[in-house]
């Protein structure tokens, strides 16, 4: 298993993952995600979660089936992950009952503009906004979530995958090691950055400040109605109200990372 997250906004498309492929007595670095270009007007990236083989083989279709492609587009890239999807579980998948099954994440920037994909068992299916799978998800698409933002530049982008990324390696068993990852763009960009590996996901969040994650994250938090840790909140056992600092404490208690911003009054 492994994570792989992708972001959509109207400048790139951003797919990233952990690098750790757990062994039955040890774990090692392996590279999830296959960049995909030939020098044409378009590039891909694929990655993989689940049935490690399996999603190696079905993006090494991908791969295959895309290089003789000279216009590569949204129909395109939804035919061809449609058609190596109904390949792998005939072949593989379902032969076999312990089989984890995949689910791919596919990137794009084609002439026709920038694409996210994801897989649900058999079916692709385009994402406007957000894409994961594996491991970590529900990790991912709390973050993700409040912290995508559709019209902020690709460096914002990448660091709240940075961001993503981190926690689920910090939080998740099986999530762990060096992550990758590659920012797609439309011409005359560069199509395609690799923010290589190593720490990625530390370098981007020590300049993704955490009391700016704090801010975006708090008003969610402090939204959620019935939780008994949001500011201002008293009841009749508590008749005290809660204040700011106590309500910063238990957000960092949750989420686990998130410091209190400095010069917060209550």
């Amino acid at each position: 298993m492994t994570l792989i997250i992708g972001l959509k906004s109207d400048n790139c498309v951003l797919i990233g993952a952990e690098q750790e492929e757990a062994g039955y007595i040890s774990k090692r670095s392996v590279t999830k995600l296959r960049l995909i270009t030939t020098g044409r007007d378009w590039t891909v990236v694929v990655g993989g979660a689940g049935d490690a083989a399996v999603a190696d083989n079905a993006m090494h279709t991908i791969e295959k089936n895309l290089q003789d492609v000279l216009a590569v587009n949204g129909q395109v890239l939804m035919d061809v992950t449609d058609s190596v999807l109904d390949e792998v579980h005939t072949k593989y998948i379902d032969k076999d009952r312990a089989s984890e099954g995949i689910s791919l994440i596919v990137g794009a920037s084609c002439s026709d503009g920038l694409h996210l994909i994801s897989t649900a068992k058999r079916v692709p299916q385009p994402q406007d906004r957000i894409a994961y799978a594996g491991i970590g998800g529900e990790i991912a698409v709390y973050f993700m979530d409040r912290l995508h933002e559709t019209d902020a530049d690709w460096t914002y982008t990448a660091k709240v995958a940075g961001f993503t990324l981190q926690q689920a390696i910090e939080s998740c068993r099986y999530c762990s090691g060096e992550a990758e990852i590659y920012v797609l763009q439309r011409h005359p960009n560069p199509r395609w950055r690799s923010l290589g590996t190593g720490d990625v996901p530390v370098e981007f969040v020590n300049h993704f400040q955490r009391a700016a994650v704090a801010n975006h994250l708090r008003p969610f938090v402090e939204k959620c109605g019935g939780f008994e840790g949001v500011a201002g909140y008293s009841d009749e056992h508590h008749p005290a109200p809660i204040s700011y600092e106590q309500a910063d404490q238990k957000i960092k208690d949750i989420l686990g990372v998130i410091t209190k911003p400095e010069g917060r009054k209550p």
